[in-house]
């Protein structure tokens, strides 16, 4: 149950209602990206295998899921494309038809339910998703269904309406502590207020950003945001960014545009500094002080519209930084 902190009350119901043979075919965990419901319906389906097997089944049935081979479960994901190194753009429809020969094949454990988790639903495209629904227009007693939503509105209202929605809110200090104290060793606890303030309450993203070291990147961005001259702690700053492999340097222009959409927030007096938990996020006041709003705008913008193009055409890291941080 460690795994479900926050979300103790939705956990129990859902096992009651499989218990009693009630639970919803088709099921949404919608919420913001990295709050954990990915972890939960895990958690939900190792707590099933534990129903329905004893311990010595229970753990060979465990080791199948988490080595995703089991044959009563189907996970579906972004599938990565040989010809271009990358995760390919959406969830295709041919991932959805062979859940469609999934849910009709014959089981090879018939004591088991079926179980598919599509994550994210979010990157399924009209295709797919047109897929998707046909199979959920026909539901099988023996099969759920679990979509994983970052954003519940990038779904059909077609596919909405034929789910149960289960809300993830945003983690409470309390619970998001205790998840990261679980993930990682021997942090401190101003560390997990500045993850906490950063993430807005999301373990997930959290942890990703303790793993980027982004934590001292922080206090640089700051410092470096302040005045838009070049001189030579900027451009030292934008060399020692410009080495990083393209997934750290994405996560650092994540972190860029939320320190940015904070500045504009603290700048509108939308948020005060008593809204944060760490000193560091504090000082986000001072250097709001240093800006406009105009040129907070502007440097937000920039990296929305430039940042694909960065990547895709594998362009000089250091001059976009340069050109960030002198808007």
């Amino acid at each position: 149950m460690n795994n479900v902190y926050g979300y103790e009350d939705i956990f129990n119901q859902l096992i009651k209602n499989y218990k009693n043979n009630n639970l919803h075919s088709s099921l949404i965990f919608y919420g913001s990206k990295g709050v954990g419901k990915r972890t939960f319906i895990n958690t939900l389906i190792l707590k099933i295998l534990e129903i329905n097997f004893n311990d010595k089944q229970y753990e060979h049935h465990t080791n199948l899921f988490i080595n995703n081979v089991h044959p009563n479960i189907k996970i579906i994901e972004k599938e990565f494309d040989n010809k271009t190194k990358k995760l390919k753009s959406s969830i295709s429809i041919d991932q959805i038809r062979n859940v469609k020969k999934f849910i009709n094949s014959t089981s090879s454990i018939n004591k088991l339910n079926k179980f598919i988790i599509i994550d994210s639903s979010d990157e399924l495209n009209l295709n797919s998703s047109n897929s998707l629904l046909k199979t959920l227009e026909e539901p099988n007693l023996n099969t759920y269904i679990f979509l994983i939503s970052h954003q519940l509105s990038l779904l059909l209202p077609t596919i909405r309406s034929r789910c149960l929605k289960l809300k993830f809110s945003h983690h409470n200090f309390e619970n998001f502590k205790k998840i990261i104290e679980t993930n990682i060793e021997n942090i401190k606890d101003t560390e997990i207020k500045f993850f906490y303030d950063i993430s807005l309450g999301s373990p997930g993203n959290a942890i990703l950003l303790y793993n980027d070291d982004l934590n001292d990147i922080f206090e640089m961005i700051l410092e470096n945001l302040s005045n838009n001259e070049i001189n030579t702690s900027k451009i030292k700053f934008c060399n020692y960014l410009s080495n990083f492999d393209n997934e750290k340097f994405l996560n650092v222009l994540s972190l860029f545009k939320t320190i940015l959409i904070f500045l504009n927030k603290v700048k509108s007096e939308v948020l005060t500094p008593e809204n944060f938990l760490s000193l560091k996020f504090k000082n986000l006041n001072n250097v709001s002080k240093l800006l406009t709003k105009q040129n907070i705008i502007d440097r937000f913008e920039f990296i929305v519209k430039n940042e694909k193009d960065l990547l895709d055409y594998n362009l000089d890291k250091k001059l976009f930084m340069l050109k960030l941080l002198t808007r």
